[in-house]
C-alpha cells in the first residue's frame, strides 16, 4: 500500500474512508454501551492513544532521530494526544471543547494533507494515520457520548487559551531552536504561509487563520442552536 501512496490518490482516499468508518463505528458502539462498559471502552481507547505515542518516541529513540527541536509534544496534534485521556475522564466542558478545536483543527488537516510519502518508514507511515484518526475520535467523543456541545463562550475560551500558550511555545522554540506552531519560520515546503509576508509579520495573519478555523468548527453548533430557537418560536 505504501509504495502506491501519494496525497489525494486512490490509496489516500481509501485510508481516509477507513478512518471515517472507524470513527463512526466506535462512536455508535460507545453510545449504545451501558455506562460500566463504556468506561472499559474509554480506558482501552485512552491506553491506545498514549501507547502509540510512547511507541513513536521509543522508535525515534532507537533510530537515533529523536530531537528536542522537532519532537517535543508541542504541536497542536501532540497536545491533543496528551489531552485526550484527561478530557475523556475529567469530562469538563473546558477541556473537552479545547480538545475539539485543537484536535479537529489539527488532525483533519493532517489527514487531508499528510506529510508522509511513499518513501516514509512503514512504521511512521501507519502511525501517522492511526494517531490522527485517534485524535479525531477523541475530539468527537465528548460531543457524541457526553453531549458536551461547544458554545460561543467555549469558542472564545479555546481561542484565548491557544493564544496564551504562544509566548511559551515561542520561548521553547528559542531554547531548542525549534519551530513549533510555525512561530520561528515558515515550513520548508510551499504552504499558505508563503502568502502572509515575512517573519514575524506572518504570525499575525496566522493567528487570524486559526481563529477562522476554530470559528468554522463551531459553526455547526451555532446553526443547530439557531434551528432549535426558530423551531421553538414557530411552536
Amino acid at each position: 500500500m505504501i509504495e502506491n501512496f501519494s496525497p489525494f490518490n486512490t490509496v489516500h482516499g481509501f485510508i481516509l474512508i477507513l478512518s471515517i468508518v472507524f470513527v463512526i463505528v466506535v462512536l455508535i458502539f460507545a453510545r449504545r454501551l451501558p455506562p460500566k462498559y463504556e468506561v472499559f471502552l474509554r480506558t482501552i481507547f485512552c491506553a491506545l492513544v498514549w501507547g502509540q505515542e510512547i511507541t513513536l518516541y521509543y522508535f525515534r529513540y532507537t533510530q537515533e532521530i529523536l530531537s528536542l527541536s522537532e519532537h517535543l509534544p508541542l504541536h497542536m496534534c501532540s497536545l491533543s494526544v496528551l489531552l485526550i485521556p484527561i478530557a475523556l475522564f475529567k469530562k469538563t466542558r473546558t477541556l473537552s471543547c479545547l480538545l475539539y478545536f485543537w484536535g479537529m483543527g489539527g488532525a483533519t488537516q493532517a489527514l487531508l494533507t499528510p506529510t508522509v510519502t511513499a518513501q516514509t518508514n512503514p512504521f511512521l507511515f501507519y502511525q501517522f494515520f492511526i494517531s490522527h484518526t485517534f485524535i479525531v475520535l477523541g475530539a468527537l467523543y465528548p460531543i457524541f457520548i457526553y453531549c458536551i456541545k461547544p458554545s460561543r463562550a467555549d469558542l472564545k475560551k479555546s481561542i484565548m487559551y491557544t493564544i496564551l500558550i504562544l509566548p511559551f511555545i515561542g520561548l521553547v522554540n528559542w531554547l531548542v531552536q525549534g519551530n513549533y506552531f510555525y512561530l520561528s519560520h515558515k515550513p520548508e515546503a510551499k504552504t499558505l504561509l508563503d502568502a502572509l509576508g515575512p517573519w514575524p509579520i506572518y504570525i499575525i495573519p496566522l493567528i487570524g487563520i486559526g481563529i477562522g478555523l476554530f470559528s468554522l468548527l463551531y459553526l455547526p453548533f451555532e446553526l443547530r442552536k439557531s434551528n432549535k430557537t426558530n423551531t421553538k418560536q414557530e411552536k
